[in-house]
């Protein structure tokens, strides 16, 4: 895995894979276990994002394209 692409990871510009995720782990010779060891701790009612996300796979591909539009605009519309 090259630099320019763990930028792109670090900037959220491509999303990262279960390999790409792997590879970090042996590049920073941690179990991968290791980097996913506070998801199970974490309380669903109080992780918001994790709530967020479980909301978007209940929904169609279609649906999660507008929402996530609809999210885009909001965040936009802040900033004016």
């Amino acid at each position: 895995m090259s630099s320019h692409h763990i930028g792109q990871l670090e900037r959220g510009e491509k999303n990262a894979t279960l390999e790409s995720i792997d590879k970090i782990a042996s590049a920073l010779n941690i179990p991968l276990a290791t980097l996913f060891e506070k998801l199970d701790g974490m309380n669903s009612g109080e992780n918001i994002p994790l709530k967020c996300y479980d909301f978007f796979l209940s929904k169609t591909y279609e649906e999660q394209a507008s929402l996530f539009q609809i999210l885009i605009e909001i965040d936009r519309y802040k900033g004016l």
